[in-house]
């Protein structure tokens, strides 16, 4: 404040005041508040992904009968491949043909025995409000798995995996479910795929996921069918002529959503891509 004498300033009267103290706790509210948003955020996503987890079992127990009958159908079609053959070779069937035939014909079903106590745990685990299943499986192994399985049953068929020689293929999933949704893409593929064309597994990924994109070269999905896609008992244009229950998409986005990941349909020039994601194993925590 000037001091006058006249209309002259002669000197000045000054207040100073030390906002430090004050400049730093707006600092610390400031950090705090920025730290309650995060966690606020972190939580609210962490809260989405289990209520999406949760519609998805929901979805799928609703409609068990038809996952049953849908996921059953292609162990048992290879384990009954397996016997027959065995049978139609009779007396001429060496002792390591007999071997090989029984192990795929038992893998089969031990398939089935892990789908339906996976599917169990999950149903008790539901009831009692704990988490998902979810352990480190490596993707790969699994893959290799139902290749080999979708080979047997379509010995015509062109199958290709795909896969970086260094790559870190540990997933964070319910292995008997995520072996479940390879089946029916990898099936849907070779059901789809025009005579003599490759079908292509693509495995790779990113710091956190895990992706497996399964393609054939047969028709695209037409896009009045995208929205409807993943919807039970929905059939799209291209389906004409093909035995099926519309089924089994609906089913594989469920059990990818159930163990926190996802299934989508993916742009291409050419033929149908699906996209089965899965989280990164991370190790303990």
């Amino acid at each position: 404040s000037p001091m006058l004498d006249e209309g002259r300033v002669v000197g000045a009267i000054v207040f100073m005041h030390d906002a430090s103290d004050r400049y730093a706790a707006r600092q610390r509210a400031a950090q705090t508040r920025g730290h309650l948003e995060h966690l606020v955020a972190e939580r609210t996503r962490e809260l989405d992904e289990a209520l999406l987890r949760e519609r998805s079992a929901a979805d799928l127990y609703r409609n068990f009968a038809g996952m049953i009958s849908h996921q059953f159908r292609t162990p048992l079609a290879v384990a009954d491949s397996a016997l027959q053959r065995l049978i139609r070779r009779g007396d001429r069937a060496s002792t390591a043909e007999i071997v090989d035939r029984a192990r795929g014909a038992r893998d089969a079903i031990a398939g089935l025995t892990r789908l339906v106590a996976s599917t169990m745990d999950a149903t008790r685990r539901q009831t009692s409000q704990v988490g998902a299943r979810r352990v480190a499986c490596d993707l790969s192994d699994l893959l290799e798995g139902v290749r080999a399985r979708q080979q047997a049953m379509a010995p015509e068929a062109q199958i290709k995996t795909d896969r970086p020689a260094n790559l870190n293929a540990a997933a964070l999933c319910d292995p008997a479910h995520a072996e479940q949704v390879l089946e029916n893409l990898m099936s849907n593929a070779v059901k789809y795929a025009p005579k003599g064309s490759a079908i292509t597994v693509h495995l790779h990924g990113n710091a956190t996921e895990l992706h497996c994109d399964v393609t054939n070269q047969g028709p695209k999905i037409a896009e009045a069918d995208r929205a409807q896609l993943f919807d039970a008992n929905f059939r799209g244009q291209n389906s004409a002529g093909t035995r099926g229950t519309g089924v089994g998409l609906f089913i594989a986005r469920s059990l990818a959503r159930m163990q926190g990941g996802a299934l989508q349909l993916r742009d291409t020039d050419t033929g149908t891509s699906f996209r089965f994601i899965l989280p990164r194993y991370q190790g303990e925590k």
